[in-house]
């Protein structure tokens, strides 16, 4: 006897009754199926946990003739982000038994169509899309598999998706400047998110501009990635009559390309451009860096994503007729050392 029950390996009865429940309530857990209490189902999952408990996945791909493995479509792990997002979704499809096939798209529609395909051939049980191209096609094949789709970060009407309100985020940022006194804050799309992303961020920054009443600057263009061009339009944002005092930037990692252009050039900030992010990476948090953030909660994007993939996924067939979810979470503004007065 080892911990109060027989050595070997634990089953689902053994799950259950550590966790008080009954051998059902575990399965719906395990399928995320059904309605459960909150505090059922954390106990569950820590059963889970503790007892190390693994579900019988041959038996279970025999039954389902679907393999325990999901897909991931990410468009560029180089995003810290998408890294800290995709291990959040990898943990929990863990706790459950699955294993993740992760695919790096860079952004490319060929690339994430290509994975897609390979994720079908592999007969995977449910795809996580952490960035969709918009290539309605790609669900549409999957849907003609009964391979069920969730988006998490990103929102579109043919899947269910758990995002966060990207343009609340940018209302915030705007806010946060505008209340520094910054009357000149001009907008820095990110080469990471998919497009539309991109653009739900860049409504949000110009109509908090519109509503507090500033000037409406030109969308500075701006890569390092993209020597020439990207940097001309960012020198001639700096240097033209009405240059911006702030930057808003379309996700962390951009913002601190941005802050690493600027003191280059022998600027400084927060003391001569105030600059904020969006998305909340660990990095962001270290003392050299203290950037100013619209933090998303990854965590949470992680979890509700893949409760619904399961549910989805615990419905089986007749689950595809059922409505499409769409749900936003409120991001926060997280302030630090990038930011301050106008000069």
């Amino acid at each position: 006897m080892q911990g109060g029950r027989k050595a070997g390996r634990p089953t689902i009865i053994d799950v259950a009754r550590h966790s008080g429940v009954s051998k059902s309530t575990v399965s719906n857990v395990i399928r995320g199926a059904g309605h459960l209490a909150e505090d059922a189902r954390a106990r569950v999952l820590a059963a889970i946990d503790e007892l190390d408990y693994r579900p019988n996945a041959l038996a279970r791909d025999l039954k389902r003739r679907r393999t325990a493995t999901l897909g991931v479509i990410v468009g560029n792990l180089a995003n810290p982000f998408y890294a800290e997002l995709t291990r959040g979704i990898e943990q929990h499809a863990a706790r459950l038994g699955y294993a993740t096939i992760i695919c790096d798209t860079d952004g490319a529609p060929a690339a994430e169509r290509q994975r897609v395909h390979l994720l079908l051939e592999q007969r995977v049980s449910g795809i996580v899309m952490v960035h969709f191209s918009g290539e309605l096609r790609l669900i549409e094949d999957a849907e003609r598999a009964s391979v069920p789709v969730v988006g998490v970060s990103v929102c579109e009407r043919r899947f269910d998706c758990v995002a966060t309100d990207d343009e609340k985020g940018a209302r915030l940022a705007v806010e946060h400047l505008a209340g520094l006194g910054h009357e000149r804050i001009a907008f820095v799309p990110s080469r990471y998110p998919e497009a539309a992303t991109n653009a739900a961020r860049q409504r949000g920054w110009r109509s908090a501009v519109r509503r507090a009443g500033l000037p409406q600057l030109d969308v500075v263009n701006f890569s390092p990635m993209v020597p020439g061009a990207s940097q001309r339009d960012l020198l001639a944002a700096l240097h033209g009559p009405t240059p911006p005092t702030a930057f808003f930037a379309g996700t962390d990692l951009t913002a601190l390309e941005l802050i690493d252009e600027l003191e280059r050039g022998g600027l400084s900030v927060p003391r001569d451009f105030s600059v904020v992010g969006f998305d909340g990476i660990a990095v962001g948090e270290l003392r050299r860096l203290g950037l100013t953030t619209i933090r998303q909660p990854t965590q949470e994007l992680a979890n509700l994503g893949m409760e619904r993939l399961f549910a989805r996924i615990g419905a089986g067939e007749g689950g595809s007729s059922v409505r499409h979810t769409q749900r936003r979470l409120t991001p926060e503004l997280v302030v630090r050392e990038s930011t301050g007065p106008p000069r």
